[in-house]
Order: structure tokens, then C-alpha cells, then sequence
């Protein structure tokens, strides 16, 4: 939801798929300033095993991607 996106990233994110549980909102920040952001399709690749909300730090921003029994393309934390 758009309150809890401003209350984790500290500003308003554009997020227009933001109800549905389709869409997962990837957001760069550089100084505690958004510099990007951007939603993926859940089809494509999904992010729910991060235990998102989650931030990472650029060097400790490292991830795999798998390929579940169900087809699902899955992040997890490299």
C-alpha cells in the first residue's frame, strides 16, 4: 500500500499495481533519496522470499534466481 511504501522508503514511490499481490516494486536509493524505481510482474520473477520489506546495502546486494517445481522463477538472497 502507498503508506506503507512512504512510511519504509521515507518518500512517496509511484506503484500503480500497488493493490494487487501481482506486482512487486523494486526501488534504488542513493543518499536517502530515490534515484529509481520500478514494478516487476511477479510472472517474471518473484521476490516474496526476500521477506520483503527489505533493503540491502550495494555491496551486500547480491541474489540468485531459481526456477521452483511450479515453474516460477524465485529470488532468493545469493
Amino acid at each position: 500500500a502507498p503508506a506503507q511504501i512512504k512510511q519504509f522508503v521515507g518518500q512517496s514511490v509511484n506503484f500503480p499495481h500497488s493493490e494487487g499481490e501481482g506486482y512487486c516494486l523494486l526501488v534504488f536509493a542513493k543518499g536517502g533519496k530515490v534515484v529509481a524505481a520500478t514494478e516487476i510482474a511477479r510472472r517474471i520473477v518473484d521476490f516474496a522470499a526476500l521477506r520483503l520489506p527489505a533493503s540491502f546495502d550495494r555491496d551486500k546486494a547480491r541474489f540468485e534466481v531459481e526456477r521452483g517445481a511450479d515453474g516460477w522463477r524465485k529470488i532468493k538472497k545469493g
